[in-house]
């Protein structure tokens, strides 16, 4: 947990709750990452810690998209 999560409790839960309350996608959740500065960090923070499996099928698919 991070010290963030620790000293605003309150505070991350109200926010998770709206995101729920909202039903937040995608495209949503990365516009909320790129104004909060966090997009590269969440990128690199889920391909460090996702399987390596779902790593290779993305990097694939993007391939196969041509991006």
């Amino acid at each position: 947990m991070t010290e963030k999560i620790k000293e605003y409790p309150n505070v991350v839960q109200t926010i998770t709750d709206l995101l729920i309350d909202i039903d937040v996608d995608g495209e949503t959740m990365q516009h909320i990452l790129q104004k909060v500065g966090m997009e590269w960090q969440m990128l690199r923070q889920l391909m460090l810690t996702m399987p390596i499996e779902q790593v290779e099928y993305l990097m694939e698919e993007r391939e196969d998209l041509k991006l």
